[in-house]
């Protein structure tokens, strides 16, 4: 994958996590939308965080909500963290507009930042550094250099007029890099695409699409069903059985159906596969999917098939399934039950109990920052 922020999945977003209002990160690391409750304040002392500078440079922000924090790696090789810590970019909304800021938080667990902090961190920022760079201003984002044009012809849905649907939004912690914009805003473009696609010719193993989300003429979002877990979270059930045979016959035939259309997926793994209550297997996540042969954008994750895979093709798909299989079977026969530890083990589930211990690669460890994040 390119350089800058396209190492993280621009879009990666789970179809049924969702923590209550004015929660900070949950344990799989999502952070919502939260007010900051007057009894937050205090919580973390602000030694706890590396602020750039002591020099206020603008008045103190009311945040109104975080979208995401990442942090930022040099990449060695295909591994896009394999190298040293750069920087942490947050993403937060302020005044009806959202701003991109880049600080260091190197050592600190985004997952136990809270707004009162990242307050501080903004009122600690250089005036004199540019904004957007490293320990400087705020950048207020242009939506029209991150959003698709909506063209005519796509259907259009609001969510106010779906209750229960899910409304996906792009991770936008690569703002600060023009190769990443242009990313954010290709992968979306390219998704819906899809997606319309797939609205003509619909699969029961593939996410029902109901529509764009459009925002002064740009889109803002997709909305489709809510599902209730992804593979993860199924496989923590102990309380009645997992055919994964079944589970892995429902993949292949979503596979199959997008290849007939002579597209391919290009990024099957564990958190792209939700299931339904009757545990049917349903594939998600289409901002990797391109026709066959067309070069990659976004493509692949990390350790999750072809890492060096330069185009989308059934092989990429291939590689993936074998792998989401393996992994999967032993995830099934070694996850514990929920509110259980697994030997110290794995990471955190959103449900706050033991998680799975599958391989930690880039897109398991610490990645629950890069997988999205929005409100």
């Amino acid at each position: 994958m390119p350089v800058g922020y396209c190492d993280f999945p621009v879009s990666a977003f789970l179809f049924s996590r969702r923590a209550p209002p004015c929660a900070p990160f949950s344990a799989a690391g999502l952070l919502v939308r939260r007010s900051l409750p007057t009894a937050t304040v205090g919580r973390v002392p602000t030694g706890d965080f590396r602020v750039v500078t002591e020099r206020c440079a603008m008045p103190p922000y009311p945040f109104r909500s975080v979208h995401a924090v990442m942090d930022k790696y040099s990449r060695v090789g295909n591994n896009p963290r394999g190298g040293k810590y750069l920087y942490t970019a947050i993403i937060f909304h302020q005044a009806g507009s959202l701003y991109y800021l880049r600080t260091s938080l190197k050592g600190i667990k985004p997952q136990t930042l809270l707004s009162d902090a990242l307050q501080r961190i903004v009122q600690g920022v250089n005036d004199d550094v540019p904004a957007g760079e490293m320990g400087g201003r705020p950048l207020l984002v242009d939506p029209a250099l991150v959003f698709p044009k909506f063209p005519t012809g796509y259907v259009t849905a609001e969510p106010k007029n779906v209750p229960g649907a899910f409304f996906k939004r792009p991770v936008l912690c690569g703002y600060g890099d023009e190769d990443s914009r242009n990313m954010i805003q290709n992968s979306m473009e390219s998704e819906v695409r899809v997606l319309e696609l797939l609205r003509h010719n619909p699969h029961p193993n593939i996410v029902s699409y109901l529509g764009c989300v459009v925002k002064d003429g740009l889109i803002v979002g997709t909305l489709f069903e809510k599902l209730d877990m992804d593979l993860s979270e199924r496989c923590l059930d102990k309380s009645r059985p997992f055919d994964v045979d079944k589970c892995m016959l429902n993949i292949r035939s979503a596979l199959d159906h997008l290849h007939s259309m002579r597209y391919c997926h290009n990024d099957v793994k564990m958190s792209n596969v939700m299931v339904q209550k009757d545990d049917t297997a349903v594939l998600i996540d289409f901002d990797s999917c391109l026709p066959i042969g067309k070069e990659l954008g976004k493509g692949c994750t990390f350790d999750w098939g072809n890492d060096n895979a330069t185009v989308s093709s059934m092989d990429n798909d291939e590689r993936a399934f074998d792998l989401l299989d393996t992994r999967l079977r032993e995830a099934v026969s070694t996850a514990v039950p929920v509110g259980r530890a697994a030997g110290g083990e794995g990471r955190a589930s959103p449900g706050g109990g033991a998680a799975l211990p599958v391989p930690e690669t880039a897109a398991t460890a610490g990645t629950t920052v890069e997988e999205g994040v929005s409100t």
